[in-house]
């Protein structure tokens, strides 16, 4: 049995299509912390009945303790997982070359796990309107030393169930406590779509204090805080900058910053194209129209 584990708050209908993909392109199961979301989330996971099992959480760091305990009830009605993949709504795994199956089967027997890279797409003015982001969005940086990465620069990972059962991770990328190398895929199989749209953006900026309150009014000593007198802040500089934009103007001010910086303009797009900062990479969302 293969697991997949999401932290999710607020963002259902996303929510349902990742659901939807990842049991279909070979997960069996479903493992959420749903960080107390407020929308449409728990209508969402009974609609997949028994191939879902939810934690609510209410601090997001709580996420990698609730997931030992997910997959404890998930054994004891299913059986033994064989599988943990470790994700977020907005990030989907697939690889053009076969099932997930497929995928774990070229793990050698010494390796804990596989550790993939991400390929972040980004909304530019071209998309079209309408539909799922991962066929509206079909341009993505070329990796994480492109400028537009904004981004973690680090990639997912897929563990071996025995384990998480007997251990709790450490971080959302790679857990450094696990001892070896992971296999690492010739090509990167998680496709990010961190933000969906304008809404999506305020929204995720704004819940940023609830992964770290001491963001909150304190955006310039959470940039650096190496004193030891604060916890640290586990935001990329990216998000520190958004953060002080909401500070300093609020929702208006973050929606203009979408507008006019975040979303590519189509003047802009050649010439991100020609420095290799951004690539059109459409085989996951012409793979998706085909489902």
């Amino acid at each position: 049995m293969n697991v997949l584990f999401v932290v999710t708050r607020n963002e259902a209908e996303l929510l349902r299509l990742n659901l939807a993909h990842h049991l279909a392109w070979g997960f069996d199961h479903a493992a959420i912390a749903d960080n107390e979301s407020t929308d449409a989330t728990r209508e969402v996971l009974n609609s997949f009945g028994d191939a879902v099992t939810a934690e609510t959480i209410a601090d997001p760091n709580d996420r990698f303790a609730a997931l030992r305990r997910l997959v404890h009830r998930i054994e004891a009605r299913h059986g033994q997982a064989q599988w943990v993949a470790v994700s977020d709504t907005d990030e989907f795994w697939w690889d053009a070359g076969g099932t997930l199956r497929d995928l774990v089967s070229r793990v050698p027997a010494n390796a804990i796990g596989l550790y993939s890279d991400q390929k972040l797409f980004l909304p530019t003015a071209i998309d079209p309107s309408e539909g799922p982001p991962y066929v509206r969005r079909t341009w993505r940086t070329t990796g994480p030393s492109s400028p537009l990465h904004t981004s973690y620069r680090k990639g997912k990972s897929i563990y071996r169930a025995s384990w998480v059962r007997e251990h709790e991770l450490t971080g959302p990328h790679w857990c450094v406590a696990v001892r070896g190398a992971a296999y690492r895929p010739p090509r990167a199989l998680v496709h990010h779509y961190m933000i969906n749209d304008e809404n999506n953006f305020v929204q995720k900026v704004e819940a940023l204090s609830r992964w770290s309150p001491q963001v909150r009014g304190s955006a310039s000593d959470a940039m650096g805080a190496a004193s030891g007198t604060k916890s640290q802040v586990r935001f990329g500089d990216f998000k520190i900058s958004w953060w002080r934009i909401y500070e300093s103007g609020g929702e208006r001010a973050l929606r203009e910053y979408f507008r006019t910086s975040y979303v590519i303009s189509a003047a802009a797009l050649p010439g991100h194209v020609e420095r290799r900062e951004l690539v059109q990479d459409t085989a996951f969302a012409d793979w998706m129209r085909t489902r």
